[in-house]
């Protein structure tokens, strides 16, 4: 086998053959996900010659020893890795020495594949590789003004420095925001390595740390699917917590954009709806400010700026929960759309031509009411 001969001939290995030698002892386990990894140095054969693979599965907890490197021998120790992981949509995969120097990085699902080329963090210290990434997310629209969330995730079996190395990774983000004109919200947790948790990752193409978020809120709300939340991004997910708790181990800072404006949260109802009309109804309300935006300035739909928002909750005719949203500007031009329990997407979407339509349905749901 080609890993077999490469590690009998280390000394004499060339870069070029590092990644060859990664995706063969790595990528056995991975063969359903088709991930892909790039930036691999020749440092990182110290970890393979150790059984570090295992590692970058989401294992913790390399030993120490000695290797002989690019050619000529050299004793030095062998770090015990962590997992950095970082959700939005694209999900991505970072491992970490002792020395918080990324080592590699590897790309959880499509959208962080097409990312591939401008996310070469291998030789960057931690910090800055995490910040970096969230400035690459933003440059190619998956953070935005209305689409702020995200998810950090540590792994390592060392719970107290993957604690620490959480903190330091939020403050770094948080200070980052700073120099934004918008907050960012951020989610974040620690993990161990979890076979079950990892079965799930590769099944649906995204991180460990994504998949134990979402097992997380399952077990927190018995009524939620794990299938379900799979087909839902990071701000969507961050979203819905906007009107019920986060679960335990799970924390925040700042909060997510485009949810309706607090006074509405009681007087709709939207803390006591379950969670799966929930999400449906935070899916939808997301939809509609994304629409608003082929209208109005980004920034204007996510801070209400220019016009009224307005929110009212109805009986359709045949008892179904029915929200109709409206958008007025100064000018008296009126956006609305339909949103119906259950549904992930608007009902329908209300131009201003067709405005009237959304009033007069409205009226007559309430008059016979």
């Amino acid at each position: 086998m080609k890993s077999e001969y490469l590690l009998k001939n280390i000394g004499a290995v060339d870069d070029k053959y590092i990644d060859e030698l990664y995706s063969e002892m790595y990528a056995g386990s991975r063969r359903k996900r088709n991930r892909v990894s790039w930036g691999s140095i020749a440092a990182c054969v110290a970890a393979f010659l150790c059984g570090t693979a295992a590692m970058l599965s989401g294992i913790g907890g390399a030993e120490t020893g000695t290797a002989g490197l690019t050619g000529c021998r050299a004793d030095i120790p062998l770090a015990s890795y962590t997992v950095v992981m970082l959700d939005v949509n694209p999900s991505i995969s970072m491992t970490v020495d002792d020395r918080n120097t990324v080592v590699a990085v590897t790309a959880e699902n499509e959208d962080a594949e097409a990312l591939s080329e401008e996310l070469q963090f291998v030789g960057k210290d931690c910090d800055t590789a995490i910040t970096e990434a969230v400035s690459v997310l933003r440059e190619h629209g998956y953070i935005t003004e209305l689409k702020n969330s995200m998810l950090i995730t540590v792994l390592n079996s060392d719970v107290d420095r993957a604690e620490s190395l959480r903190n330091e990774l939020v403050t770094s983000v948080c200070d980052y925001a700073q120099g934004l004109d918008y907050g960012l919200s951020v989610l974040s947790q620690i993990m161990k390595y979890d076979e079950e948790l990892n079965k799930l990752a590769e099944q649906y193409s995204m991180s460990g740390g994504r998949a134990q978020l979402l097992e997380r809120i399952c077990e927190k709300y018995g009524d939620f699917d794990f299938a379900r939340l799979a087909e839902n991004n990071i701000q969507t997910i961050n979203q819905m917590f906007e009107y019920t708790e986060l679960p335990e181990r799970v924390y925040r800072i700042g909060s997510a954009a485009g949810v309706v404006p607090a006074e509405y949260i009681a007087e709709l109802g939207l803390d006591v709806l379950n969670c799966k009309d929930l999400l449906s109804f935070t899916s939808a309300v997301s939809e509609f400010y994304d629409k608003l935006c082929e209208y109005y300035d980004i920034s204007d739909v996510a801070q209400h700026i220019g016009y009224v928002f307005k929110i009212v909750e109805a009986s359709s005719t045949d008892g179904d929960i029915l929200w109709a949203v409206f958008a007025e500007n100064l000018e008296g031009i009126l956006h609305g759309a339909l949103i119906s329990v259950g549904e992930s997407s608007l009902s329908d979407w209300f131009t201003p031509d067709r405005a009237y339509e959304l009033v007069n349905i409205v009226s007559s749901i309430v008059n016979a009411a």
